[in-house]
């Protein structure tokens, strides 16, 4: 095997490893209304900034290591009523990824200023 076989290789295997992760690509832009402790995580209610409209809750997972930074991004928006835009964490622990107001609570994967 030659040394351009073994960089194929290698791409296609960590390509394999990355599509296989959690990543965030389906987002909603909310306004903050509360934040709450449960035994699963950091439980985020929000509603869509252009309806106002509940959307379904979005967790924190303790293990997340951007929690504290999640948690004061969070506060500060509430605080403020500025809205933020949320990425969902695609299928992570059972969450489908697919929408904010589709019945399924979805773990957080990024939350961004607008």
């Amino acid at each position: 095997m030659n040394t351009k076989n073994i960089s194929i290789l290698t791409l296609c295997t960590v390509m394999g490893l990355m599509s296989s992760s959690a990543v965030a690509a389906t987002y909603c832009s909310v306004y903050v209304d509360n934040t709450q402790n449960q035994p699963n995580g950091v439980v985020v209610s929000t509603s869509n900034i252009s309806s106002y409209s509940k959307n379904d809750p979005f967790i924190i997972s303790y293990q997340d290591n951007r929690l504290g930074e999640y948690l004061n991004t969070l506060t500060n928006a509430k605080n403020n009523n500025t809205p933020l835009k949320i990425y969902i964490l695609e299928e992570f622990r059972g969450d489908d990824a697919k929408d904010c107001r589709d019945g399924v609570t979805d773990y957080i994967g990024s939350i961004h200023s607008i």
